[in-house]
């Protein structure tokens, strides 16, 4: 058997600071070690979670006194045609490094993420989206083809010409069937790599609902909520859109910029309360959008896309307890009656979120796809300052407003949805079990987010 290379003892935590818990750590450095992990996770019956990047919100690449692997060394780019436009690398290899190959030769990957930190097949894993979901769906939809090492240890060849179901699961499925080794993605041809920047300002949840269409017209869309306004029902709200310029800005480089500038957000973190933080957001937002003016910017992808880039460790502002969010679409039709709910419930009913964000949605493949015609809004909040009980109480209050409105929340953010309220917004997520069955016979891969899920489906 092929030998693995020794565990170290770890303290995992999430991106958001919310979730931390002790596990056996190993990286892997061949395909050989994950097939000899899943051994040694069968002699000694322990549960096994693939981690990246680490920078998921929840608990979904952590498994409590399980055997942790890390796919961090498998990040090689194995091919780029640069005439084609297709781009072959291994899973472990970020979307900075693939960036930087591609966007000088007039090339693009759809659907980034809020960071170019994340691996590619953490990407796959959670069918990350971004700012252009409008027009490319979710990330997913640019893989040609990937190879998958299941729970067997079986390897898997799947591209879009067979195996359609297998593909379809695969894509959101948070590591739950096995190491993505390699993925073949075709690329978008880009003219420069600088974009036409505008702020809009959108007033009322009709306007921004209307404001789904009216977007498309952009190549990317995202944009806030003054925070305060938007959980007493009211939509305030300034959109950035995007397209790409036709030439480039001059005496700026097209992918690197500047090292990140280090700043002690730690010694915030203690001041910074819910009710403090939200009214906060609210007065910059109400300045911002008096000064806004709809003149067009001409600068560098990615000061445009990525301009929280340039800080690090932004996510240490939010305490040891950090932070949590629930991220959703909700079609343009019902958005307007769920900010009515919202207006209408009691004070002690109302999340305090302090932030509130937004961008347009299309529906995407995938089981476990978040995706879907409309808006998608994402209501971040603090855990550290606030009574749990409430904060349960508040988060499951507005989880039942989205439901009702025929929305569907992102799994891989929110860390306590419940199964009923996953199926209900997931109706393949039984088929999902089904192919995670045929993938994963013996049930090594789990997570403490997927026991948990199930654990309520057991409840119910």
């Amino acid at each position: 058997m092929h030998p693995l290379k020794s565990f170290s003892d770890a303290h995992l935590r999430s991106w958001s600071h919310q979730y931390a818990m002790p596990c056996s750590l190993v990286d892997l450095v061949s395909i050989e070690d994950w097939r000899a992990l899943l051994a040694r996770a069968q002699a000694d019956k322990k549960a096994v979670a693939l981690r990246a990047a680490g920078l998921s919100w929840t608990d979904i690449t952590m498994t409590k006194g399980g055997l942790v692997a890390s796919t961090t060394n498998l990040g090689e780019i194995l091919g780029f045609d640069t005439d084609a436009g297709s781009l072959t690398a291994q899973g472990g290899v970020t979307l900075k490094a693939i960036m930087e190959t591609i966007v000088p030769h007039g090339w693009f990957l759809s659907c980034l993420p809020g960071s170019l930190d994340v691996t590619l097949g953490g990407a796959i894993a959670c069918n990350v989206h971004g700012k252009d979901g409008h027009s490319n769906g979710t990330f997913c939809e640019q893989v040609e083809a990937l190879n998958l090492i299941d729970g067997m240890g079986r390897k898997r060849h799947i591209d879009r010409s067979s195996g359609t179901d297998i593909l379809k699961a695969v894509f959101g499925s948070m590591g739950l069937l096995g190491l993505i080794t390699d993925a073949t993605i075709k690329l978008r041809r880009i003219p420069s790599s600088s974009l036409r920047h505008q702020s809009i300002g959108v007033e009322g949840a009709r306007n921004l609902g209307d404001f789904a269409t009216r977007g498309l017209d952009h190549d990317f869309v995202w944009g806030w909520l003054d925070p305060q306004a938007a959980m007493r029902g009211q939509v305030h709200a300034l959109a950035h859109c995007c397209n790409w310029a036709d030439s480039e800005v001059q005496g700026t480089s097209p992918v690197r910029r500047k090292p990140c500038t280090p700043f002690p957000w730690r010694t915030l973190a203690p001041c910074l309360n819910a009710p403090k933080a939200q009214r906060a957001v609210s007065l910059a937002h109400q300045a911002r959008r008096r000064t806004h003016s709809s003149k067009t910017t001409h600068r560098p992808w990615r000061e445009v896309l990525f301009p929280h880039d340039r800080f690090s460790g932004l996510n240490s502002l939010f305490h040891k307890r950090g932070f949590t969010e629930i991220q959703a679409v909700i079609p343009a039709e019902t958005l307007e009656s769920l900010f009515t709910e919202i207006e209408h419930l009691e004070h002690d009913d109302r999340l305090v979120a302090f932030l509130v964000s937004f961008k347009l949605h299309r529906k995407s493949e995938g089981m476990l796809a978040f995706s879907g015609a409309g808006i998608g809004l994402s209501f971040v909040t603090t855990v550290f300052d606030q009574d749990p009980d409430v904060l349960d109480h508040q988060l499951l209050t507005l989880r039942k407003l989205i439901l009702a409105s025929g929305g569907r929340i992102n799994l891989h953010r929110d860390g306590n949805i419940t199964w009923d309220m996953a199926e209900a917004m997931y109706p393949d997520l039984l088929r999902f079990q089904e192919i995670k069955q045929q993938l994963d016979p013996d049930t090594l891969l789990h997570s403490e987010f997927w026991d948990r899920l199930n654990r309520s489906r057991a409840d119910v």
